[in-house]
């Protein structure tokens, strides 16, 4: 399945979250920039600058939204993003989601 994750009413991203640890309600998978990310970006080189608190602060100002492929908003805890692009040309999410029951319902097959 393909997830967005958007901020105001700009998509950011995408991603298939290809793995789960629902223990621990957490998803997570291979993050796929779109055009909008570029604005963003700076936020999330924050974290590879080991500067945690003013990352978490503008991260949280984002209000980072993940979204399902019908456009419904996914109610999450947490959205991380870990952009190694210009390293090894990956990035990654790492998503706390909030239902882990329902998420298993709508998205586990």
């Amino acid at each position: 399945m393909k997830f967005q994750i958007r901020t105001s009413n700009l998509i950011i991203g995408r991603t298939n979250l290809e793995y789960s640890d629902l223990n621990m309600g957490m998803v997570h998978g291979l993050f796929y920039p779109e055009t909008g990310y570029r604005i963003v970006q700076g936020v999330f080189q924050l974290f590879k600058q080991d500067k945690f608190e003013e990352y978490q602060q503008c991260r949280d100002e984002l209000k980072l939204e993940l979204l399902d492929e019908n456009g419904i908003v996914i109610p999450t805890n947490c959205i991380h993003i870990e952009d190694y692009l210009s390293e090894c040309n990956e990035a990654t999410i790492e998503i706390k989601i909030i239902d882990v029951v329902g998420w298993e319902s709508r998205y586990v097959i």
